[in-house]
Parts: C-alpha cells; sequence; structure tokens
C-alpha cells in the first residue's frame, strides 16, 4: 500500500484494497500510506482515494506528524494541503516537536505565498474555528 501512495492513477489504491491490503498499516517508522501520499504525491485523487477508503486524516506518525504537517513540510502541490483542510485536518495540531502544518509549510518553498499557507495561519489565530475532530476509529 505504500508503494501505491507515490503513484499518479488512484486506481491502484482501490486494486490493492480489493487485494486485501491494509490501509492503515504503517512502515517502521510509524508511517502510512496517507502520510506518504501527503507528503509526495502532487496527485489529489490519489490522496483522495485514499480518505474516501477509510484512512484517517488526523493520524499521527513518528514524531507526531499528521498528513497535513508531511503535506507542508513536503509536497509541491499546495492543493494537497487544500485537499487535507477540506477532508477535516486539524491545522491547530502540533508534533512532538512542538510544529504546527503552519510552521512546516514555512519551510517549503512550494507553499511560499500560497492561499493555503495563509489558511493555516489564520487557523492558528486566536478564536479561530478548529477543523471538526476526526471521528473514524
Amino acid at each position: 500500500m505504500h508503494a501505491a501512495a507515490y503513484e499518479p492513477d488512484p486506481h491502484t489504491i482501490r486494486s490493492l484494497l480489493a487485494a486485501g491490503e491494509r490501509l492503515e498499516e504503517r512502515d517502521r517508522d510509524g508511517v502510512t500510506a496517507l502520510m506518504y501520499a501527503a507528503a509526495l504525491n502532487p496527485h489529489p485523487r490519489v490522496l483522495a482515494r485514499l480518505l474516501e477508503a477509510g484512512a484517517r486524516v488526523n493520524d499521527r506518525g513518528k514524531d507526531g506528524l499528521t498528513p497535513l504537517m508531511y503535506a507542508a513540510e513536503s509536497n509541491t502541490n499546495p492543493r494537497i494541503v487544500e485537499a487535507l483542510l477540506a477532508a477535516g485536518a486539524d491545522p491547530t495540531l502540533h508534533s512532538e516537536e512542538g510544529k504546527s502544518a503552519y510552521d512546516y509549510a514555512m519551510e517549503n518553498d512550494a507553499m511560499r505565498s500560497t492561499t493555503q499557507l495563509a489558511a493555516l495561519k489564520r487557523a492558528l489565530l486566536p478564536g479561530a474555528r478548529p477543523a471538526e475532530p476526526d471521528s473514524r476509529p
């Protein structure tokens, strides 16, 4: 499943799930397929397929990073951050290092001067309404 997170075709994920692959399987670092896709796959359809299949949008991996933090830190397509926010990713969460998705986005050249960066910043302002929590088990 982790390798499929890199593919541009979301049908690969559907095929693997039909063959019995586990969506929430973690690698030795505690990273799920959604986290890999969020970090490295610039195709929103792949991310959408994983979320439709039940991947947990606010799950935490190694060091407390969420898929949103992985996307903000590493993805070259700001629309991935946008898709995660639309799916209910909580931008107010912090990693074990104390960083929010906004902090990670500030280190990613692809996120500079984008509306997605501005949305992450607004979410941290006092009185901002946090995203709805992920209610899936």
